[in-house]
């Protein structure tokens, strides 16, 4: 005889007991700590550097996330060894349009010969600061988009880790690059609009 028949035909149909402890199952990981990881596998080496200035925004927050002295010794330079490619090619197109446009303005409209040293000074300088403010958060912008890219086309967990680290990291052949167009392209401009900032011959 089956262990069903010795049951009481009266028990089958009670509700399950609510005191019985719940099965074991699978705890999901919580959401800010799934994006902690993801941050740690795509940046890699100084992880916990930007991880603890981010802390305030992972955790809601909304406090200020800390100056970075990388970014503002190296602008330009940081962003492509970070691998912030488009905003590397922002701030080039930025500085060439503002140098520019500063010519124009002492040798056009002021009768110089061309800008003072102290105006460049000034803009450098203020570039920095903007830079070592912004730097950080510039770069969670950066992380969370890569990131959810990567969530987007990687069909398995390893791939997803496998392009994260690839995406991310840092780059040193990425300022030798960068500097190498950005004086390149500032000399073609200025070459190309001599004529029209300091006149003919």
């Amino acid at each position: 005889m089956s262990e069903s028949s010795d049951v009481d035909p009266r028990l089958r149909d009670l509700p399950e007991n609510p005191y019985a402890p719940p099965q074991a199952q699978a705890a999901p990981v919580p959401r800010a700590e799934r994006e902690e990881d993801d941050l740690r596998t795509f940046i890699g080496p100084r992880s916990d550097y930007y991880l603890d200035k981010w802390r305030p925004v992972l955790e809601g927050s909304g406090e200020k996330i800390g100056f970075n002295w990388a970014a503002f010794f190296l602008s330009g330079l940081w962003l492509t060894y970070r691998k912030m490619y488009r905003f590397a090619f922002i701030f080039a197109a930025i500085i060439i349009v503002e140098s520019v446009l500063e010519e124009i303005f002492f040798v056009q409209v002021l009768g110089h010969e061309t800008a003072p040293a102290v105006v460049s000074n000034a803009v450098n300088a203020l570039t920095a600061v903007v830079f070592g403010a912004f730097g950080n958060f510039w770069y969670l912008i950066h992380c969370r988009r890569k990131i959810h890219l990567a969530g987007a086309l990687a069909p398995t967990p390893e791939s997803r880790d496998a392009s994260l680290q690839k995406a991310g990291g840092t780059s040193a052949l990425g300022p030798l690059l960068f500097t190498a167009a950005f004086f390149t392209a500032l000399v073609l401009v200025f070459v190309l609009l001599d004529p029209v900032i300091y006149g003919a011959g």
